[in-house]
């Protein structure tokens, strides 16, 4: 006996179900739906109508979210659950974004640590709940069995894996050098610190022919603890009769992990006349993770 099957599929239909595939491809049909609204939108900005354009994304993105629950509801009624257990969804993209909006105001730049991760992780299990578990194989008190899918539904269900691909391609490329950009942003305030003792240290060495064995005493801001945000400490050193060093040493902790207790050094070796920007002190910063103009080498 054949079981009873939808001859066709509402994508608004709310109270009927769709597989695995849809669940999966209608959300393009969302995009394009929305995409027109977008571009309206961006020409009522462009004109000067700005009411009428963030109204437009609002609408848009109100739409998007709403068309998101119907799918998931659908999903969830073609295995026999109730529509309320998206609940859990819901929760879940609050949880994360409340996660995600809190480190972004508390510590911007900092290392993420595992309780950032929690609400995406548990996302991405529902996620998987939704495209794994199949639907009951006949009718069930939500409907009948959908219709086959479609060639332009097994498309747009295959695009999300072009996607992925693509995005792990880019992500292997910009994380770096995201991480890169924030360890050098770092670095930098320990540059300016640094070089904020220049004038202090060369007046002193014009006016007593001597370097001062305390770097306080020419540069008051040294007695700070911490001295930056990143920057830990800053001290100085007498390497010569005209030379004379200023080590900046970064947080070990707080910062970008490749940096986190290294140090960088800017030094005169003609008696303040002129003064170099590089790796340097104990255990030197990686050059890589300065900018150009403090890539000196030979710190005394």
């Amino acid at each position: 006996m054949q079981e009873e099957q939808v001859t066709e599929i509402r994508f608004f239909d709310a109270r009927s179900r769709i597989g695995r595939v849809r669940y999966l491809s209608y959300p393009w049909g969302v995009i394009l739906l929305v995409l027109p609204v977008f571009v309206i939108a961006g020409i009522s900005i462009a004109l000067h109508l700005a009411i009428v354009g963030v109204l437009l994304i609002l609408a848009a993105e109100v739409f998007a979210l709403v068309m998101s629950g119907v799918f998931i509801v659908r999903r969830l009624h073609d295995f026999g659950r109730s529509g309320w257990w998206s609940l859990i969804y819901w929760g879940l993209a609050v949880w994360s974004f409340t996660v995600a909006f809190y480190s972004a105001i508390t510590n911007p730049t900092g290392p993420l640590t595992l309780s950032n991760f929690i609400p995406s992780l548990l996302g991405l299990v529902f996620f998987l709940v939704m495209v794994l578990v199949p639907g009951t194989r006949s009718a069930n008190r939500f409907g009948p069995v959908p219709p086959p899918n479609s060639t332009w539904v097994l498309v747009g269900a295959w695009m999300w894996l072009v996607i992925a691909f693509l995005g792990g391609v880019l992500a292997a490329i910009a994380i770096p050098a995201y991480q890169d950009f924030i360890a050098r942003s770092q670095t930098s305030e320990g540059i300016r610190l640094a070089s904020g003792a220049e004038v202090g240290v060369s007046e002193y060495y014009k006016q007593n022919k001597s370097w001062p064995q305390d770097l306080t005493s020419v540069y008051p801001i040294d007695a700070q603890d911490p001295i930056g945000r990143y920057i830990g400490s800053v001290s100085g050193y007498v390497a010569g009769p005209q030379s004379y060093g200023v080590v900046a040493i970064l947080k070990s902790s707080g910062v970008n992990a490749r940096i986190a207790g290294k140090s960088l050094e800017i030094w005169t070796t003609d008696g303040g006349d002129t003064w170099h920007c590089g790796s340097g002190g104990r255990d030197p910063v990686d050059p890589k993770f300065l900018p150009a103009s403090c890539r000196d080498t030979g710190a005394p």
